[in-house]
């Protein structure tokens, strides 16, 4: 290697290259991108190359998939258990309140959905008191999803009444 090239590069001493090695250095880079990850076949499954030079081959997302799924999976553990404990705690909050005269703040279903908008909002326990038939299943339903819902109006309310803490 020439003595100037054994320096930092600058301006000067990058003009002085010969062309030879500027060629060298080119057919480098070029023989780099064609021949590099993307043209390159897994050597344990054979896989052929990517279809273009600019994507990662297939079996790159299919591992990256597998080696990422533990982490999805508590993911969505950790969202259904924030899920859960943002329910607990308005439901808490609700039964502090301790009846009539303050706004109950809205508690989420079971899944963790709200109750969607044309179910009428239960901010005290007369709200619930005055659901109709069809509301007080869709919110029974809603709360408790693996149970039958009671044929008694009375009990459906008494029911929703302890999902969202009066």
């Amino acid at each position: 290697m020439p003595r100037e090239l054994r320096k930092r590069p600058t301006r000067d001493t990058t003009a002085n290259l010969s062309k030879r090695e500027t060629h060298r250095t080119t057919k480098e880079r070029g023989r780099a991108k064609a021949g590099g990850v993307s043209q390159a076949r897994d050597h344990r499954t054979n896989t052929p190359p990517a279809p273009t030079g600019d994507e990662p081959p297939r079996w790159f997302f299919d591992s990256c998939r597998e080696a990422l799924r533990p982490i999805h999976e508590l993911l969505d553990r950790l969202e259904e258990n924030v899920t859960r404990f943002a329910a607990i705690s308005v439901i808490n909050y609700n039964a502090r309140l301790g009846g009539d005269g303050k706004d109950f703040l809205p508690v989420p279903f079971e899944n963790g959905q709200m109750p969607s908008d044309d179910l009428t909002p239960l901010r005290q326990s007369t709200d619930v008191d005055r659901l109709t038939a069809a509301q007080s299943k869709a919110y029974f339903k809603g709360y408790y999803p693996a149970e039958a819902i009671p044929r008694n109006s009375g009990d459906r309310k008494e029911r929703i009444k302890q999902a969202i803490g009066c």
